[in-house]
């Protein structure tokens, strides 16, 4: 779970508890009235390539330039 404008990672882990932390995140934002926010903030699904995921945790906004690379196509 990530912030796709600062490419800021939130959490990573298990998809269910990953998506659980997101629709609740989510939800908190949109209550609190930060629209903004919780439109920032996307779920996706790494990749299981190990070095791939070490790109996520050492490069800063690598996993904005990964997410944007996945919806483009």
């Amino acid at each position: 779970m990530f912030d796709a404008e600062s490419g800021t990672l939130h959490k990573i882990g298990e998809a269910d508890k990953m998506q659980r932390a997101f629709n609740a995140m989510t939800e908190t934002y949109r209550e609190a009235g930060l629209h903004g926010m919780a439109d920032d903030l996307h779920y996706m699904e790494l990749p299981k390539d190990q070095e791939e995921i070490d790109k996520v945790f050492q490069n800063a906004d690598y996993i904005k330039r990964l997410y944007e690379k996945a919806t483009s196509l």
